[in-house]
C-alpha cells in the first residue's frame, strides 16, 4: 500500500512516532507511541490476526484521509489566494509569508488541514500567555517571553505539519508587549523554517498590521 516502514513496528520494538504491535503474554496490544512516551489509541486483542487486521484497517483509513487532506490542501491554497486577491488577507511584505492579517475572515477551513488554535481578545500579556498555554498544552510555563519561545519550539508532539495560531484582538497589548511578541514570532517562524517538519503561521486582525510595521527593524509599508 506504500506505507512507510518507519510508521510501524510489528515486533515489539518501542520506537517513537510509530504504531506498535506488542505481545503481552496472551494478549496483543496495539498503540501509537508518541515522542512524549504516551501510548495513544491503545487497543488489546486476543489474537495476532485480529491485531494485524486492525493495523491494516487503520493504515487503509489513513491513506484515504491523506488523499482527502491533499484535496483539502489544494482547496485551502485556492481559498487563501482568493482571500488575498480580494484584499481580505495581507502579509508582512518582503519579511515573511507566515504572519497574516485578515478582516472578518472565517478560518474554519484551516481545522481540516492543520493544527488550529484561536486566541480570543486579551486585555494584557498575562491573558495572552494564559490562552496560549491552555490552547497549546504548555507544561510548566513560566509566563515570560523567553519561556514562550522555548514552548513555541516544542511542537514536535503535534502531528499536523501546518500550525495556525489565530489571534482575534491584541489591541489592548502595549507597544512593548507587541514588540516582544513579534520577536518571539519571528524567531519561531525561522526556527521551524530551518527544521522543515512544521510550518507555523500567526494570524492577526488587520487592525494590528500598522502596529507591526512600526516595530523596530520593519519600518513602514
Amino acid at each position: 500500500m506504500g506505507v512507510n516502514e518507519n510508521d510501524y513496528s510489528l515486533y515489539g520494538s518501542l520506537d517513537w512516532n510509530k504504531i506498535i504491535l506488542y505481545e503481552n503474554y496472551s494478549n496483543w496490544e496495539v498503540f501509537y507511541l508518541s515522542e512524549r512516551g504516551t501510548r495513544d489509541n491503545f487497543h488489546v486483542f486476543h489474537s495476532e490476526e485480529e491485531a494485524c487486521q486492525y493495523i491494516l484497517n487503520e493504515f487503509q483509513k489513513s491513506l484515504k484521509i491523506h488523499s482527502k487532506a491533499s484535496e483539502l490542501l489544494k482547496s485551502k491554497r485556492a481559498a487563501m489566494d482568493l482571500l488575498m486577491e480580494n484584499g481580505c488577507v495581507e502579509i508582512l511584505s518582503n519579511i515573511t509569508d507566515k504572519v497574516l492579517f485578515s478582516e472578518a475572515c472565517s478560518w474554519s477551513f484551516l481545522e481540516f488541514i492543520g493544527y488550529c488554535v484561536e486566541i480570543q481578545k486579551v486585555e494584557n500579556k498575562n491573558e495572552l500567555f494564559s490562552q496560549l498555554a491552555d490552547k497549546l498544552c504548555f507544561r510548566n510555563f513560566e509566563y515570560s517571553w523567553d519561556d514562550l519561545m522555548v514552548h513555541f519550539q516544542d511542537f514536535n508532539w503535534i502531528e499536523n505539519t501546518d500550525i495556525y495560531i489565530i489571534h482575534h484582538d491584541l489591541s489592548c497589548l502595549s507597544s512593548q508587549d507587541i514588540n516582544n511578541y513579534y520577536e518571539v514570532i519571528y524567531d519561531t517562524i525561522h526556527f521551524w523554517d530551518e527544521k522543515k517538519n512544521h510550518k507555523v503561521y500567526f494570524i492577526f486582525s488587520k487592525n494590528e498590521k500598522d502596529r507591526f510595521y512600526l516595530l523596530k527593524g520593519i519600518g513602514s509599508e
